[in-house]
Formats: structure tokens, C-alpha cells, sequence
């Protein structure tokens, strides 16, 4: 992709977008200013012999790396697992805890050159291949040049629920030449609405050169010269007085932009209208005496084209879509504990290198996959 550079302003108008002004939110507890190696250093333990991942309330992410180390996330520890060393004595699973107060629930990215870079509510860092040191080099006199080219990593706002002063709206970093550039998101001020910008998804590439990104209330889109939004009006929510709550986006082998939203349920946008997946097949909590796809968290694809959500209190469901109509027609299964899977919660559907899905749930807090008739615990 070529190097594209853009001035916001000029077209808010044009996209409807109203103009930005500083929101009144306060300031992040965790802004640079105070972060020190001393107050963020991590500490790693090994455990051997361990087959499954210590226990936690909850798998809350999961990244593979390029030297195919799995990454784990919970509220409790950060952990590497190593396949090569799984079976051996000195065990595969090495544990990063914090040393004062808080969480490490984090996200993990890698740039050009293999370097690993995490970011959670304290802040990023980068991995040397034994410990996690801060890096606080950002940038923000820049915040309506939008530009984007090959190689960037794409970051939101420090995982939290505020914006920091500096930032003053809600908005991304931009990770390039070792820089964190922050540019602000059309229409960022909304009042009270606490979180409404604030990110619950990695970018992603869709049609036409378009680089999303997700946030609870709405997805913004861009491609080096022009912006895309979808929010309550496209939704056909725009006098719902309901908060919307997308937890998990996906992007499918066609360029369509999927919204699981924990209240309401699934959307599509195919970049021209939002499908209410959810309700076109009858799956929202008043279409149904049993389980309901109204509280979705996850998405994923499956090789062979299948669509895996992950939900709150209705465990797991497989969409086989019709080569007709394949959004709006299909077969769905829902997949619980008597199908070996637990958890009534799944926050992450992650797909590896291999095309391999794994299920991360919630109390107990585990990672599964699904052996073609059943679920069966891996992590």
C-alpha cells in the first residue's frame, strides 16, 4: 500500500461527521508521565509439568507469534506457551505476573521485524525474549494528519475507559518508525457516553484498501484518503434508548465487516447497508424460549466458511451458511457443556497460523477447540 497522507477536517462534512471538540472525560490514571521500568517490571516463573494453564476466571486473549509461541491474557497473568516444550520436564508455559496492583489483561501485535509489542491498561512495552520494558514514545502534535502505509501496528487507547489529556479524545496509535502517533477519530465527543470510542477490537483490512477499526458503539473505517462509519444510524438504532455494546468484530474472506454486539446481537455490514444478523434469523432473545444469540462477544471463520460465535450464558454457536444466501440463510448449532464445553461465556475465538480456532472461556477459565464432534479442553 502506498504512503497516504491526510487531512481529517475537510471531510467530516462530507461524511456526515459532526466536528470534533475535546471531551470533558478527565484524564487516564496511567499516562506516561508515571510510568517507570521499576513501577511496570514483570516477573517470570516456570511451571513444569503443567498441562493446562493456571487456573484464572477467565482466558481474555490469545496471539501467536511468529516463532509459534501462543500468548495468553487474563485478568490473573500473562502467559507464553511453547509447543516444542510442552511434554518435557522443564514444562512449556512461562508466566509473566505483575508486581503491584491491577491486571495484565493485554494485546498483543508484532512489527516488521519480529518484535513483539503488548499493550494493556498501563501502557505498551516491548518483549526481549525474557522481560517487558516500557516504551513511552508518543507523539501528539499530530492528531488530524491521518496517513497510513505498509507495516504500521494500530493501537487504542491504553485499554481502558478514559482518554488521557494529552489525548483528549478518543482516537488510535499509530505505531511507525518506532513512534506512537496518536490521531483522533471523527466524532469523538459524546458527552457522557463514557465508552463509546474506545477500541474492543485490533484493525483490520476489508474491501477497498479499508483499514477498520472496531469500538463499543461503532466501527470506523479508512483507506488513506476517505473515512467510513457505522454507528446507531446505519444499525437502525438511532432511537434505541439501549446502550450498544460490540465486543467483538470480524472481517470474513469477503470483505464483510461482522459486529457481535453483547445485548442485541450479531451485524454485517457488506459496505453499503447493516444486516441485523441476529433478528433476520429469528435468534434475539424474545424469538426464543431457549438459548439466544443476543449476547454475542466473538466471531470467527473457519476454513471451510463456517462462522463461530462466541456468547454470554449461551455458550458457543456454529453458523454453515447456505452458497445461496449466506447471510441470510443457513444451519446453526449450539454448542454447550453436554458437547464438552463448560463455560457458559467465551470471550475470544482465535484462529492460528494452521486454521486451528481456539476457545477461550469464562469460569472456568480454559482454552478449547473443537475435534469435529465435540469441544475438548488444549490450555
Amino acid at each position: 500500500m502506498m504512503n497516504r497522507h491526510h487531512q481529517l477536517w475537510p471531510l467530516l462534512g462530507a461524511f456526515g461527521l459532526a466536528t470534533l471538540s475535546a471531551c470533558t472525560n478527565g484524564s487516564h490514571s496511567n499516562s506516561e508521565e508515571n510510568l517507570s521500568i521499576d513501577s511496570v517490571s514483570m516477573t517470570q516463573s516456570f511451571i513444569g509439568g503443567t498441562q493446562f494453564l493456571k487456573p484464572t476466571s477467565g482466558i481474555r486473549g490469545i496471539f501467536e507469534d511468529r516463532a509459534g509461541n501462543l500468548w495468553f491474557t487474563s485478568p490473573d497473568w500473562t502467559c507464553k506457551y511453547t509447543p516444542s516444550d510442552r511434554d518435557s520436564a522443564s514444562g512449556g508455559y512461562t508466566y509473566f505476573e505483575q508486581e503491584w496492583a491491577g491486571v495484565v489483561v493485554g494485546g498483543f501485535q508484532e512489527d516488521a521485524d519480529g518484535r513483539l509489542i503488548m499493550q494493556n491498561a498501563n501502557g505498551f512495552f516491548s518483549y526481549d525474549g525474557n522481560q517487558f520494558t516500557p516504551l513511552t514514545n508518543r507523539k501528539y502534535d499530530a492528531k488530524d494528519q491521518w496517513e497510513m502505509a505498509d507495516g504500521d501496528l494500530w493501537f487504542g487507547v491504553d485499554k481502558g475507559v478514559e482518554f488521557n489529556e494529552q489525548e483528549g479524545q478518543w482516537g488510535v496509535y499509530r505505531f511507525h518508525d518506532d513512534e506512537f502517533n496518536f490521531l483522533a477519530f471523527p466524532d469523538s465527543a459524546q458527552g457522557d457516553r463514557h465508552n463509546f470510542y474506545a477500541l474492543t477490537s485490533e484493525a483490520m483490512h476489508g474491501k477497498d484498501e479499508m483499514l477498520w477499526f472496531g469500538a463499543f458503539e461503532a466501527a470506523f473505517g479508512f483507506n488513506g484518503e476517505t473515512f467510513d462509519f457505522v454507528g446507531r444510524e446505519k444499525m437502525g438504532r438511532a432511537d434505541d434508548p439501549r446502550d450498544v455494546g460490540i465486543r467483538g468484530y470480524h472481517m470474513d474472506s469477503n470483505g464483510n465487516l461482522w459486529m457481535a454486539d453483547n445485548g442485541v446481537g450479531v451485524y454485517v455490514y457488506d459496505g453499503k447497508e447493516v444486516i441485523h444478523f441476529t433478528a433476520i434469523h429469528n435468534l434475539r432473545d424474545e424469538d426464543t424460549d431457549g438459548n439466544s444469540l443476543h449476547r454475542a462477544f466473538s466471531i470467527a471463520e473457519d476454513d471451510a466458511g463456517n462462522f463461530w460465535f462466541g456468547a454470554v450464558y449461551s455458550g458457543i454457536w456454529r453458523y454453515e451458511p447456505s452458497d445461496d444466501n449466506p447471510i441470510g440463510e443457513g444451519t446453526f448449532t449450539n454448542f454447550d457443556d453436554a458437547h464438552g464445553f463448560p463455560s457458559q461465556s467465551v470471550w475470544t475465538i482465535y484462529k492460528t497460523r494452521g486454521g486451528e480456532l481456539l476457545f477461550a472461556a469464562e469460569d472456568p477459565g480454559g482454552v478449547y477447540r473443537f475435534n469435529g464432534e465435540s469441544f475438548e479442553r488444549v490450555f
